[in-house]
């Protein structure tokens, strides 16, 4: 027996209808956005004029990448400082 009777080997696409072909309505053209790609300058332009948009766009995505950063440290400082340690300094003056 061989192994792909077994079932172990790749399995091959059985040959099926091929999927329906959706129509062109005749009322409509196709774009061809070739031009229009081929002109455009990639990602933003060090030349362009400072805006209020711009400015805000940065700030955000700076906020973005920060915040979550900072939250985080926080956290992990209030809950080692804050939990371990003000655990020992209450058992200490109850101790005492």
């Amino acid at each position: 027996m061989s192994s792909s009777a077994q079932g172990y080997g790749p399995r091959r696409r059985r040959p099926g209808p091929s999927p329906p072909v959706t129509p062109v309505p005749s009322g409509t053209r196709q774009i061809n956005a070739a031009p229009l790609l081929e002109t455009a300058k990639p990602g933003i332009d060090p030349d362009a004029p400072l805006t209020l948009s711009r400015v805000i766009g940065v700030t955000v995505a700076v906020a973005h990448a920060t915040v979550p950063t900072l939250i985080s440290w926080g956290l992990t400082m209030g809950l080692i400082f804050g939990g371990c340690c003000s655990n020992v300094f209450t058992l200490e003056k109850i101790v005492k």
